[in-house]
């Protein structure tokens, strides 16, 4: 009977070893995407700031990781500019914003129409999180 409590004790333990390492995974992950979806916003909003656009008078359709562009991805269509949409992505790698458009699913140099905000640009950023060099693509 004693070597029999021994060997539950032991399966007890791992059991709860196990069950605490699935959690603590399970809360650092949550964690990170949280501080990659902060991190990602705040530039998003730099970015939009240094476009002159107003994001309170915009419809954002998708804002979530798209594991497709390996990065963060916000869609905005402003309100004065309805047509198009514009498409962010934060890349956490590269610490950089690329702000491209798009009309009816067409890329905006592929058609003759001119978007009211600068588009097809990389903005990167410093290590403080500001902008230090906006270039176009």
């Amino acid at each position: 009977m004693k070597k029999e409590n021994k060997l539950l004790f032991v399966l007890l333990i791992i059991i709860i070893i196990f069950l605490s390492a699935i959690i603590i995974g399970i809360v650092a992950f949550k964690l990170n995407s949280w501080h990659y979806s902060s991190v990602a916003h705040d530039r998003f909003d730099q970015v939009i700031e240094m476009q002159k656009a107003n994001i309170h008078h915009a419809k954002i359709t998708y804002d979530d990781y798209d594991y497709f562009e390996n990065g963060y991805v916000m869609e905005v269509y402003y309100d004065d500019d309805f047509d198009i949409r514009y498409r962010y992505i934060y890349e956490r790698e590269r610490d950089y914003v690329y702000v491209t458009a798009y009309l009816n699913n067409a890329s905006l140099d592929l058609t003759d129409r001119k978007g009211k905000y600068d588009y097809f640009i990389s903005v990167h950023f410093d290590e403080d999180g500001k902008i230090s060099e906006v270039s176009k693509r």
